[in-house]
C-alpha cells in the first residue's frame, strides 16, 4: 500500500456517496490534486483511484458527492463530472464545487437598489446554491440603473456587480466555495497568520512585475443618447504612464440614464484602479493546512528581493500524494489591490489629468 494514500500517513480521509452509501476510498487513491482560482473557474478536484475488484462500490457515477478531510479540515466537497479508466483499471475522476452551477445561464432582471451581496442571494438562490455573506455590511454602493441579463451565466451576473463595487468602493469582493457552500467575501477576510519564505517551506518561485495584466492608462467611458441619436463618451488619461508605457486602453458603457457626472466619476474610479504596475509571484512550496484555495493570503518572505509582503493567491493548485502535501501558486503583492492607496486620494489625482472634451 506505499503507493496508495492511507488515513494513518497524514490524517487524509477522501469518501465518495454513490446512491446515497458513502465509502471511504482513502485506501485506493493514489493522488489527488486540487485546482482553484481567484475569479471565475469553479474548483476542482482530480483522483487518480485503482480498480479493487473484491469492492463493487468503484462503480462511481456521475453526480456522486466526493468529499475530501485532511487532519479533519474540510478541504473539497463537490460532485462528480467525469469518469475515465484505462487498461490498468487505474481510473481518474474530476469533480466540481459549487461554482461549477454558477456556470448555468438565466434570464434575470435586476433594480437599481440592490447592492452586490444582494444580488448575490438572488443568484444563488434562483441557481439552488447553497450561500453565506460573510460582508454584509460591506457593500453599500448600489447600481445607479437596473439591469437585464439575457442567457447569462449567474456567474457573470454577480461578478458585474461586484466589479462595480469593486471599483466605488476600493475593495476587492470574490466568490468562493466553503466546503460545499458558496461565499461572498473580501481578500483582507482571508489573510492567514502565516509566514511562507525561500528554504522555509518555500521549494522554488518566480517573481516579476507586470503591465500585462489588468493595467491601463487611459479609460473611456460611454454613453448612448437617444435624445440625439448619438453615443457621447469621456475619456480620462495619464500622459506619464503612457509615455513610458504606451497608450494601454480600456472602455465600458454606462446605462443611457446615467449622468455625466457619474460618467466621468465612473472613469476616473476606473482609471485610479487599473493605472498601476502589477507584481506578481510564482512559488511551489510545501503544503500548509491553512492555506487551502485561491484567495487565501499570507506573508511571503524572499530577502533577495527585499519582498515580506502580505500576498494574496490568484490560483493555486494543491497536491496529495502518499506523505506528500505541494503546493503551486501564482499571487500578487498586496500593494497591487488589497492595500491599495485611498481612494479619494487617488480620484483627486485623476481629476488633476488632462481630459479629452466630450464628443
Amino acid at each position: 500500500m506505499a503507493d496508495f494514500m492511507t488515513a494513518s500517513e497524514y490524517d487524509v480521509y477522501f469518501t465518495i456517496n454513490i446512491e446515497g452509501s458513502v465509502y471511504d476510498v482513502t485506501g485506493l487513491t493514489k493522488q489527488i490534486t486540487i485546482t482553484t482560482a481567484w475569479r471565475g473557474a469553479p474548483g476542482k478536484l482530480e483522483a487518480l483511484l485503482v480498480d479493487d475488484p473484491y469492492d463493487p462500490m468503484t462503480a462511481v457515477l456521475e453526480g456522486s458527492q466526493v468529499i475530501l478531510m485532511v487532519n479533519g479540515i474540510g478541504y473539497f466537497k463537490g460532485y462528480i463530472f467525469e469518469i475515465v479508466a484505462d487498461q490498468l483499471d487505474v481510473f481518474k475522476i474530476t469533480a466540481y464545487d459549487s461554482l461549477r452551477f454558477m456556470q448555468n445561464t438565466d434570464t434575470l432582471w435586476f433594480d437599481r437598489e440592490k447592492t452586490a451581496h444582494e444580488i448575490f442571494e438572488q443568484v444563488t438562490e434562483r441557481a439552488g446554491v447553497s450561500s453565506r455573506v460573510h460582508t454584509p455590511d460591506s457593500t453599500p454602493y448600489r447600481p445607479t440603473s437596473g439591469r437585464r441579463f439575457h442567457n447569462e451565466t449567474f456567474y457573470n451576473m454577480v461578478q458585474e456587480a461586484i466589479f462595480n463595487s469593486n471599483i466605488e468602493e476600493n475593495m476587492q469582493y470574490y466568490l468562493r466555495d466553503e466546503f460545499g457552500t458558496l461565499v461572498f467575501t473580501e481578500l483582507k477576510e482571508n489573510l492567514k497568520p502565516i509566514t511562507i519564505g525561500y528554504e522555509e517551506l518555500m521549494l522554488s518561485y518566480m517573481y516579476g512585475r507586470s503591465i500585462n495584466f489588468d493595467v491601463y492608462n487611459s479609460v473611456k467611458v460611454t454613453r448612448d443618447n437617444a435624445d440625439i441619436g448619438e453615443m457621447e463618451s469621456w475619456v480620462v488619461y495619464d500622459s506619464g504612464n503612457i509615455s513610458k508605457w504606451g497608450k494601454l486602453h480600456k472602455s465600458v458603457a454606462v446605462g443611457e440614464d446615467s449622468t455625466e457626472e457619474y460618467a466621468r466619476a465612473k472613469a476616473a474610479s476606473l482609471l485610479a484602479y487599473h493605472n498601476r504596475t502589477r507584481r506578481r509571484l510564482k512559488s511551489t512550496f510545501l503544503g500548509h493546512l491553512a492555506i487551502i484555495q485561491a484567495g487565501d493570503g499570507f506573508i511571503v518572505d524572499i530577502p533577495r528581493h527585499g519582498i515580506r509582503h502580505n500576498i494574496w493567491t490568484i490560483r493555486m493548485t494543491q497536491q496529495f500524494r502518499p506523505s506528500e502535501h505541494l503546493c503551486e501558486v501564482e499571487a500578487f503583492i498586496t500593494e497591487d489591490f488589497a492595500e491599495g492607496a485611498d481612494p479619494e486620494a487617488l480620484r483627486r489625482y485623476v481629476s488633476s489629468l488632462p481630459r479629452e472634451p466630450l464628443l
